[in-house]
């Protein structure tokens, strides 16, 4: 299962499962059929709302870095350092210039 966790300040503000996950669940009456109905349904009137990480990140490693599409761990082997590392990285405000310039360097 591929699950997404998107915080705002240390919180969890969001869960993101693949949509046939999602269907599956429905399926298995994991999940209520008329809130799925809802969901499905088209509530912005057509309308397509981009998802931008900038509207939920604000530490300026953590942003590079899922722009990037890495996770920690991904991003601590091409720095040659620890995961516990990025993560102290990513708590960190504000980031020191020296260690976002290595990390915007190396994503470039």
């Amino acid at each position: 299962m591929s699950i997404q966790v998107i915080k705002k300040k240390q919180k969890v503000d969001y869960v993101i499962i693949p949509y046939d996950e999602f269907i599956t669940y429905a399926d298995e009456g994991l999940i209520d059929v008329a809130y799925i109905q809802d969901v499905l349904s088209d509530s912005l009137g057509g309308e397509i709302v981009d998802f931008n990480f900038e509207d939920y990140v604000d530490n300026p490693v953590h942003l590079l870095r899922l722009n990037a599409g890495l996770t920690q761990k991904e991003l601590a082997e091409k720095m040659d350092v620890t995961q516990a590392y990025i993560s102290k990285l990513e708590r960190t405000n504000p980031v020191s210039t020296k260690a976002l310039k290595k990390v915007s360097d190396l994503l470039k």
